[in-house]
């Protein structure tokens, strides 16, 4: 759905609801990975899809209030962590080497990070 504020643009919730959607696809596959350590952040990863629901229903609820710049720009950071999770983790499904699949993992790793200092605060 576009954002009637700002023609052309998706709704900054329903864009939420996406990465969230992302994250747990990200989070299953990590569960079958074959990586212990990455295998163990699914559980905190399926929490952030919630907390992305959660701030999705909230901007909703919130209506033009929370479409500020503020608002905006931290959403644009989610968005590059989960972008950085979603493809790394698809990346690491398909390498062989291990220098490919370290790079995966310290990516993964440094984006869960992220957002978990992202997601544990409110968005201003």
């Amino acid at each position: 759905m576009a954002d009637p504020e700002r023609p052309g643009l998706p709704d900054p919730a329903d864009v939420l609801r996406r990465l969230g959607q992302g994250l747990a696809q990200a989070a299953r596959q990590l569960e079958e990975s074959g990586e212990p350590a990455l295998a163990a952040l699914a559980p905190e990863i399926e929490g952030f899809t919630r907390t992305l629901e959660a701030a999705a229903d909230a901007m909703t609820a919130a209506g033009d209030a929370a479409r500020g710049p503020a608002q905006l720009l931290w959403l644009h950071e989610i968005r590059g962590a989960v972008t950085t999770v979603v493809g790394w983790v698809d990346l690491l499904a398909m390498a062989r080497e291990e220098p490919r699949r370290e790079r995966a993992r310290a990516a993964i790793e440094q984006s869960v990070r992220i957002l978990r200092e992202r997601l544990t605060q409110p968005p201003p």
